[in-house]
């Protein structure tokens, strides 16, 4: 099962967007990937501790891909939100198949999110 997530808290009233830049400076964890993800989240109160917690209840196996998480702050750019995303739905096709995706997405784009990794295809070129 992969497991991949997204946290913004996005503060309208700030006049600073959040880049990706601010995502790889978080002092919230920024953006972890592969075995940085349990370092950082098996023991936090968050989705993905959930997710480590039912892996070891009902045995199966979690490979957490990335996960990017960041200060609040203003609205995300579509450069750091597409910057995110395309990485997901990299390492998903890289490292499938899969028997199912855990995706915890927390920002106002979330939908557009969860459509791009249900349909990884339709951003293909070929």
């Amino acid at each position: 099962m992969a497991a991949l997530g997204l946290h913004h808290e996005t503060n309208t009233l700030s006049s600073f967007p959040t880049t990706y830049e601010s995502f790889k400076s978080s002092s919230y964890g920024g953006v972890l990937r592969g075995p940085e993800i349990e370092q950082h989240q098996r023991s936090a109160h968050s989705t993905f501790a959930g997710y480590f917690q039912a892996a070891d209840e009902f045995g199966f196996d979690l490979v957490p891909l990335l996960f990017a998480v960041n200060d609040p702050s203003g609205t995300i750019t579509s450069h750091a939100f597409d910057s995110v995303v395309d990485e997901m739905i990299r390492l998903l096709a890289e490292h499938g198949p899969w028997d199912g995706v855990l995706h915890k997405s927390a920002s106002r784009r979330r939908r557009a999110c969860g459509r791009r990794l249900r349909h990884p295809r339709a951003n293909d070129q070929g």
